[in-house]
């Protein structure tokens, strides 16, 4: 007879955790005793050849039940019509014994599962940084949510104005120069203040010339270029409409 207590790994094999769930369904009544009888065989082994803890105490008559259901494959029937009891009375004093059979396993299933925990390195880590974070060791922040999000937009703001930038420095603005020297545009102005297109010739010596790629952080941008146009076609237009 082992007298070795039942080890976790022992108890995966015996039993599967659908049977360890049909024992605890039976020990809160919401399942029929027909439905466990299939474990009743090695319950009862485990508890005469004394492999569960000393803790788990059953009475005389609990124990004649486990023996005679368990052991002997007799019948609740069986049982009241040789002890003389109802059989209500026996299925109560059964459904404790269960009870507290089912307790007692899932106990050693519970600390068979602390056991691998412990002796996980990545685990024992974790529950050592969960205790950290319960004590409330946690590091509070330097700066609020609140500055963080504006610090990040205005990086964002700033790294769209610089590709705004690149991107109007990329673009050919030489074809929408205007052509012609103040001069030219008085004459112009002059010839159609009666009405009529004003208009003046684009030269060669009014075509703006490209600037090479070297030199251009000492001259002006195309953009700049393009608001001084701008500019000077509106002083242009206010002295025609004078005119």
């Amino acid at each position: 007879v082992g007298t070795k207590p039942l080890s976790g790994h022992e108890l995966a094999l015996m039993f599967l955790p659908h049977d360890l769930k049909r024992l605890d369904a039976y020990s809160r009544n919401l399942v029929d005793f027909h439905m466990i009888t299939d474990l009743l065989p090695r319950l009862s082994e485990l508890f005469f050849h004394h492999r569960l803890p000393g803790s788990l105490s059953l009475s005389l008559l609990q124990r004649a039940l486990l023996i005679a259901m368990g052991l002997q494959k007799k019948t609740v029937d069986d049982v009241s019509a040789e002890y003389d009891l109802p059989v209500s009375q026996l299925l109560a004093l059964f459904n404790k014994a269960v009870r507290k059979l089912s307790t007692t396993l899932n106990k050693i299933q519970e600390t068979a599962a602390s056991d691998e925990v412990d002796a996980n390195p990545l685990m024992q880590r974790a529950k050592v940084e969960n205790q950290r974070i319960r004590a409330g060791a946690l590091n509070p922040l330097t700066s609020s949510m609140e500055h963080e999000l504006d610090e990040e937009g205005r990086k964002a703001i700033a790294k769209m104005k610089d590709a705004q930038a690149n991107l109007l420095d990329s673009l050919n603005l030489d074809k929408y120069a205007i052509g012609g020297s103040d001069k030219d545009w008085e004459e112009a102005v002059a010839k159609g203040a009666s009405g009529g297109i004003v208009s003046v010739a684009k030269t060669a010596s009014s075509e703006t010339k490209k600037t090479p790629k070297s030199s251009r952080k000492h001259k002006s941008t195309p953009s700049r270029d393009k608001a001084e146009q701008a500019e000077r076609f509106a002083h242009r237009s206010k002295k025609h409409k004078r005119n």
